[in-house]
């Protein structure tokens, strides 16, 4: 493991050291190149070509092989595309609402179940896609459909694509990626599962 300087990092690497640099990488990539709510997706930029792409699709592909890490903030439907060159069409709204801003989310929502309640507010927001289209109760959902595969899918093709290039033959099937997905995802009683304490402990250590 090398340090940003270069220079060897004087550890022993039993996984711990590789595990923080692939979090401490995440957590910059989530910042730096992408976009936008609790589900992310790589935004197209200037100083970022093909081969810097599959430079990241191969940390993906590291992460997981090595160390079972996978960057579940990267929207479902994007990573689909990225590995299978295809996407769930079922999932793609769902993984759209984990994407947008939470106020979008909200009249999205709701438009798809109660399209009377937000008729005037889904238009506002539509505006904001481009959206040119007079949507109704028998349209919002195909509608919202192709915003959703335009956001997550078609805007980003070219890193797909790119990762793609490198992902498409790692040992995953769209079974095995949702189960990443579920079995990453954190959650109050995981991260009980996974604390251990010495059987040691003092009465102060206890308290």
């Amino acid at each position: 493991m090398l340090k940003e300087n270069g220079t060897p990092e004087i550890a022993e690497d039993n996984g711990g050291v590789l595990r923080d640099a692939l979090s401490e990488f995440w957590d910059t990539f989530y910042l730096q190149y992408t976009e936008d709510n609790s589900y992310k997706v790589p935004v197209i930029r200037h100083d970022m070509t093909e081969i810097q792409w599959r430079a990241i699709a191969k940390v993906i592909r590291m992460g997981y092989v090595q160390e079972g890490m996978f960057p579940i903030k990267l929207a479902p439907s994007f990573m689909q595309q990225a590995i299978f060159s295809q996407c769930n069409d079922s999932e793609v709204i769902d993984s759209f609402l984990k994407f947008v801003p939470m106020v979008d989310k909200v009249v999205f929502e709701a438009s798809l179940k109660d399209f009377p309640s937000v008729s005037e507010e889904i238009v506002d927001v539509l505006e904001q896609y481009d959206v040119k289209t007079l949507v109704n109760e028998r349209n919002i959902q195909r509608v919202v459909g192709k915003i959703a595969h335009n956001e997550l899918i078609q805007k980003p093709m070219f890193i797909a694509d790119s990762f793609n290039k490198i992902l498409h033959n790692t040992q995953l099937v769209g079974e095995e990626l949702a189960s990443i997905y579920s079995s990453l995802l954190p959650s109050p009683k995981k991260v009980l599962q996974v604390l251990t304490f010495p059987n040691d402990l003092s009465q102060d250590e206890i308290n």
